[in-house]
């Protein structure tokens, strides 16, 4: 519940930290396609591209996620473990 909670206060952050609000609406299934046009334009431009955020959050929050899972004690937090 915790993470859920933080997953929604990191997702309204988010929307409050882009300049222009209808840039989220940039985001969708097949942004991962996006990715290396997203990253050209930061190195040359230094623009930041506002719909790759909702994609890093969420790949953060899963990296944390698993990260305290690893740290915890077994059954404290709930994971299915792919080995």
């Amino acid at each position: 519940m915790p993470a859920a909670a933080t997953a929604g206060l990191i997702g309204g952050l988010i929307r409050q930290a882009i300049p222009n609000k209808e840039d989220i609406w940039n985001f969708g299934p097949f942004t991962f396609l996006n990715i290396p046009r997203a990253i050209v334009r930061l190195l040359r431009r230094a623009q930041p591209s506002w719909e790759m955020a909702p994609l890093l959050a969420c790949v953060g929050l899963e990296l944390g996620r698993v990260a305290l899972v690893h740290a915890t004690k077994p059954k404290w937090l709930f994971a299915i473990d792919p080995q």
